[in-house]
């Protein structure tokens, strides 16, 4: 025997009485944000391979990033830290949907302090893509540890 739902009437009568056709207006909320469409999401992935170290003591780092078509990509903060030395970098643009390799300088704070040295560090980024004409926002968040040749 197989389970069929029972239909009713009753539910569409409801919303004509009380007026609760029209949808609540939408407002993004983080919980919103999360639960964004696969193909929407904005990605963010390090190419371990091109974290370099700079002769001055900053490091260069590619990024690899796919956020839908026209979308743009809000500069947020990349930050790098190895031991007691954190810095950062910035990164945005355009999206096209298609894969975008990026390099970010990240920057020590004093030129004449702590420099990075080969080896791991970790690695943050928070990617923030925003619909220009719908004022859509689709957020990211990646950490990972890589290797500074």
């Amino acid at each position: 025997m197989q389970y069929r739902p029972k239909t009713s009437l009753l539910a569409p009568v409801i919303l004509l009485l009380c007026g609760c056709s029209e949808p609540p207006a939408f407002s993004p909320s983080e919980n919103a944000l999360r639960m964004a469409p696969q193909a929407k999401r904005a990605q963010v992935v390090f190419d371990f391979r091109k974290a370099r170290l700079l002769d001055d003591g900053d490091v260069e780092v590619t990024v690899r990033l796919r956020c839908p078509e026209g979308f743009e990509a809000l500069e947020e903060p990349f930050v790098l830290q190895q031991g007691d030395l954190t810095a950062f970098g910035f990164s945005g643009g355009t999206c096209d949907a298609h894969w975008d390799r990026r390099t970010v300088r990240v920057f020590r704070d004093d030129p004449e302090g702590p420099r990075f040295q080969r080896g791991p560090a970790t690695a943050r980024m928070q990617l923030t893509v925003e619909n220009p004409t719908t004022g859509e926002l689709l957020v990211t968040q990646v950490e990972e540890v890589l290797t500074i040749r």
